[in-house]
């Protein structure tokens, strides 16, 4: 009889999986895999949303097929009602949602459903698939920051108290975890309210970045929001910098630089102050007629679970260079090392805004080791990991609001840090919009709209 080519593949898959050697890529330790998945109302579910509630979560592939599964899951509807871990069931059938939703409804099944059918989404990348067959069931225990602690494959007598250990260990981890400090930092946001989610501009928007920021301070309560400048886009219109402003004042942030951009907006230096952002310059003063003004504060100090933190923010001259003189006209921009020299004083921790350029903080780092921290901008560079110089660590999150870096310093019982963890983070589409920012983004519209 004839057999057709993907006969013959399957034939090879299956041969390769016998004799090739497998290793594991995910396991105790690593980093749980992102996911978006419908569940069985239809609701888009993320792995990012999941772990915002800060808890020990537990996921379990399944289908209606598998016995093993169905002695594993009253276990696991046993430990959600009686821990502080939030469990979901993955559903791996190719069938319909109705059929599904009968069955769980047949079985008496209250858990959190989750579909991916045959496994495409998840299979590959949990390692739920063996030589195209699934292999189930098959269950993650995720700590609250998404990092794999446990992982079981096949049904386990045992499972429940397994579990139960695992938890208790995460739930002690997380309270003695050291003295932490997050920092959260953006930079070249360039009006960016919302990302088109296309190939130029893939992922991002002020509408959504509000919402990891709000999700991120419950799991960091103890935290700094920064951002290093170029709000506007170049010669921003004024109804849409109002608006940027606007919507700045509701991300709260503890202390925003400010970029050459800024400045191209008619009215920005008026309107500094009534816009309550809380803008930071500690180098920049305007100058009419015979009179010279800072036109923020020059520096910022905040305490932090006894951790005396000490912000200043600089700009370069040379970010101006190619602005036309009626820009320039009147700003005064003070020498960078006379605004760093001896600045650390009495306090534990000094952070730099610095809107000047990633070759320009390297030099800065470089003259300066008083300085822990730069955030740094206007060259919109993207640092997948800290730029370390001496002992300052330099970070920056790419353009166009499309990232949120984030970096957990751990200090020491002297105040010194002895690790770090840093990620920047993509704003994807399974983040939801904020509300109030999605509000204020249609009220801008309707006003352009009503202008033209």
């Amino acid at each position: 009889m004839a057999r057709n080519a993907s006969y013959y593949v399957l034939l090879i898959i299956c041969y390769l999986s016998l004799v090739v050697p497998s290793f594991a890529k995910i396991h105790s330790g690593s980093k749980a895999p992102g996911f978006i998945l419908a569940d069985i109302n239809g609701k888009k579910v993320s792995l990012t949303g999941i772990l915002a509630d800060n808890k020990p979560v537990i996921i379990s592939f399944f289908a209606t097929w598998c016995k093993p599964c169905l002695k594993e899951i009253p276990h696991l509807e046993k430990l959600q009602n009686e821990s502080d871990v939030r469990v979901y069931l993955i559903n791996i059938d190719n069938i319909s949602t109705e059929k599904v939703s009968g069955f769980l409804k047949e079985k008496n099944i209250k858990l959190r459903v989750l579909l991916d059918p045959e496994a495409r989404i998840t299979g590959d990348a949990y390692e739920v698939l063996k030589g195209g067959l699934a292999s189930i069931p098959k269950l993650f225990l995720f700590s609250p920051t998404g990092i794999i602690k446990f992982v079981s494959e096949g049904y386990d007598n045992e499972i429940e108290q397994k579990l139960t250990n695992e938890i208790v260990k995460i739930e002690r981890e997380q309270k003695n975890k050291p003295r932490e400090l997050a920092i959260f930092f953006t930079n070249s946001t360039n009006g960016y309210f919302e990302s088109c989610d296309c190939p130029t501009h893939p992922y991002g928007g002020l509408v959504r970045r509000a919402t990891y920021l709000k999700q991120q301070r419950k799991k960091h309560p103890n935290n700094l929001v920064l951002d290093s400048g170029d709000l506007f886009p170049p010669y921003v219109p004024e109804t849409m910098a109002e608006y940027i402003l606007k919507i700045y004042r509701l991300l709260e942030y503890d202390a925003v630089g400010i970029g050459d951009q800024e400045f191209s907006c008619k009215n920005f230096v008026k309107n500094i102050e009534s816009s309550k952002v809380p803008f930071l310059s500690s180098n920049i003063n305007c100058c009419e007629g015979n009179m010279c003004r800072f036109i923020t504060p020059h520096e910022k100090v905040i305490n932090k679970q006894n951790l005396k933190i000490k912000i200043l923010s600089v700009i370069h001259p040379d970010v101006f260079i190619l602005y036309p003189e009626k820009i320039k006209r009147g700003l005064n921009i003070l020498p960078v090392e006379d605004i760093l020299e001896n600045k650390k004083g009495n306090c534990d921790f000094l952070i730099l805004i610095s809107h000047s350029g990633f070759d320009t903080d390297k030099e800065i780092a470089k003259n300066h080791d008083n300085i822990d921290l730069i955030i740094g901008g206007h060259s919109q560079t993207l640092l997948t990991k800290p730029y370390k110089v001496k002992n300052t660590l330099i970070v920056q999150a790419g353009q166009d609001a499309q990232n949120v870096g984030k970096l957990i310093l751990k200090f020491d019982e002297n105040k010194k840090i002895f690790d770090y963890d840093y990620e920047v983070f993509p704003l994807t589409k399974d983040i939801p919009d904020d509300p109030q920012i999605r509000a204020l983004i249609k009220e801008y519209r309707k006003k352009i709209t009503k202008k033209k």
